[in-house]
């Protein structure tokens, strides 16, 4: 399940049939009468930023500055071993499925004020290590 889902399930009227929508009707799931993954891929934007997360496999790509992780989440849930060197074939594989569905998605209406590093695996109250990983994340 994912955020994009609350306005399918919430709204109570159709849904608009004039674009993609990304969220699906989680009530059937919720009520116990049906069963199953209501997503075949979820997908998350922000600027440089995209990830997609489908078949137990976790994509990231950034483009500021340029940089791909791959990460097998039935293996490896708290994300420790990147395998982006390692497995360009799921690579290319999540790639085509992420920028196929980019494509899909309309431009933002307004653009980012501000785009900032926003440090990965380390507290906010602790001041990040020079060389640590990090996104670019746009607000």
């Amino acid at each position: 399940m994912a955020h994009v889902d609350i306005f399918a399930t919430a709204a109570g009227a159709p849904l608009p049939s004039d674009r993609v929508m990304d969220g699906v009707d989680l009530v059937k799931l919720a009520r116990g009468e049906a069963q199953g993954h209501p997503h075949g891929a979820i997908f998350w934007r922000s600027g440089p930023y995209r990830s997609i997360l489908a078949d137990d496999w976790k994509l990231q790509v950034m483009d500021r500055p340029a940089k791909t992780w791959l990460f097998d989440m039935k293996a490896d849930p708290t994300e420790q071993h990147d395998l982006a060197a390692a497995r360009p074939e799921k690579i290319a594989e999540l790639s085509a499925i992420l920028f196929a569905h980019e494509r899909q998605m309309v431009l933002p209406i307004w653009p980012s004020l501000i785009e900032a590093p926003i440090p990965v695996d380390h507290p906010l109250g602790v001041p990040p290590q020079t060389g640590g990983e990090y996104v670019t994340w746009a607000n």
